[in-house]
Parts: C-alpha cells; structure tokens; sequence
C-alpha cells in the first residue's frame, strides 16, 4: 500500500469515527438539565448570592449530617427555629430521584429526616427559607450508604 492509500484510509477511518460519536450523541435519551428552568435560574444568581451571605452571617453554621438509623439531622441556629421553607435532595447522578421537603425545625433548631426512600450514593442538599423578611440558602452534599 502506497502513502496516498494510507491517508485516504487514515481519513476515512476518522470521518467513520466522528460519525460514530455524532450518532451516539444524538441518539441519547436519558439526558437530564440540572434544573427545568436552568436559563431562568442563571439570570437569578445574584439573588443566590445574597442568600448565601445571610447564611455565612449567621452565629452558627447550617449542618446536616448522617445521624444513622436511615437519618441526617439538619441543624440551623435556634434563632432560625421559626423559619419557612424546604430541604431538596438533589442526585445529581439522575435528576428523577430528586425528592423535596418541607422545612419544620425543633425550637432548638434540629430537623431528622428520614432517609429511607434515599438511594445509597451522592446527594447535593439545597436548603432555602425565609425569616423575617431575609431569604436564606445552605448547599451541602451528603452521602447515604
């Protein structure tokens, strides 16, 4: 084989690979966004920005953590015990799986939550409430065994 039929083939061979990928790509179904309204969201950062700077001001800091028995306990400041909101548990592996709670926090400031209909793995936790008039935002990443 001479040197023109070897780049003829070297470049089909990688015309044959690119269309290859392209056809992978296209054909994929499973794809999830981050989030439905992802575009609506980014032009929002700055708000999410100002919630997470009235959590950093906070005289403790937000915890969850895997308290065992199939539990995390959530624990804010007392001072925030009689905030309203909700707890998101995002996988980031399968946006499906994503599971939304309301917030109700002990006048110590402890919330359990059960983990049960968690699956095992990675998942990112967005907690958001609002008191007094000021708009809070924890993110905090938990791994259930």
């Amino acid at each position: 084989m001479n040197w023109g039929h070897r780049i003829i083939l070297g470049y089909s061979l990688f015309v044959a690979l690119v269309a290859t990928m392209i056809t992978i790509c296209v054909k994929q179904d499973d794809i999830h966004l981050v989030s439905k309204d992802y575009y609506k969201e980014e032009i929002a950062y700055q708000g999410q920005i100002e919630k997470l700077t009235n959590v950093r001001r906070l005289s403790q800091p937000v915890q969850l953590r895997y308290a065992g028995a199939g539990a995390a306990r959530l624990t804010l400041p007392a001072s925030q015990a009689p905030a309203q909101g909700h707890i998101l548990f995002f996988r980031p592996a399968d946006a499906r799986q994503d599971v939304k709670i309301p917030l109700h926090l002990d006048p110590a400031g402890n919330q359990d939550i059960p983990l049960g209909n968690l699956a095992a793995g990675l998942w990112k936790v967005k907690i958001t409430w609002h008191l007094a008039g000021k708009d809070y935002l924890s993110e905090q990443a938990l791994v259930v065994p």
